[in-house]
């Protein structure tokens, strides 16, 4: 069983967290598309606007992370509306699964979309999503004193730590995760909130 990244959405659908991880086998997908592949390190860095993702549902074809972010939250989208009129249910939608990935999604009272996608065999993980909100991203984001609130979206001060070694990182990894350090604004770019996560994730049995 594989988990391959983690989006977080705010209320007004933009992407303002998303993390990868590497595994030693290659994984059959990494979006809703299909495979991708990305240089982030083993540890799952941020990634800004920027990066380029390879898109394996159009071959040769390049994807930012903002596109794949708006590919990724419109399937999410007309996929929770559905369900919502079919049930009648708020929280009905819970996951997808296709042959290649499924895709867990969690949302917040406040509008907060948390998304894992993983390979189809995993168990949901939406009690894993709900963790993440409350134990890792209440306490290094919402609590954090350099956050501040403006207009509904999150911003961050210049003095976030960026510096904390990761175990396994060599140089081109450190360079790597220096070059990411540069988040556009509403961005979450707390290196706690990461390391929190990445250690997290790693720690479940699911994750190999």
């Amino acid at each position: 069983m594989t988990i391959h990244n983690l989006y977080i959405f705010d209320r007004h659908c933009e992407c303002i967290y998303f993390q990868k991880w590497s595994h030693q086998r290659p994984s059959s997908m990494a979006s809703v598309n299909a495979t991708s592949t990305t240089t982030s390190s083993k540890t799952g860095g941020l990634l800004n606007s920027t990066s380029r993702m390879q898109s394996a549902a159009i071959p040769g074809n390049n994807m930012s992370l903002e596109e794949e972010a708006k590919l990724v939250y419109g399937v999410v989208l007309s996929l929770r509306n559905f369900v919502r009129k079919l049930s009648g249910r708020q929280d009905g939608f819970i996951s997808y699964k296709t042959s290649a990935y499924r895709l867990h999604y969690y949302e917040t009272p406040t509008g907060l979309k948390f998304i894992i996608n993983s390979d189809p065999y995993t168990e949901s993980l939406r009690p894993v999503l709900r963790q993440i909100y409350v134990q890792l991203y209440v306490e290094f984001v919402v609590k954090n004193a350099l956050m501040r609130f403006d207009n509904t979206r999150w911003t961050i001060g210049s003095s976030t730590v960026h510096d904390i070694p990761i175990a396994g990182d060599d140089d081109a990894e450190a360079a790597e995760r220096q070059e990411t350090q540069q988040i556009p604004a509403g961005y979450i770019s707390n290196e706690l909130f990461r390391v929190a996560v990445d250690r997290f994730i790693r720690s479940l049995s699911v994750f190999e």
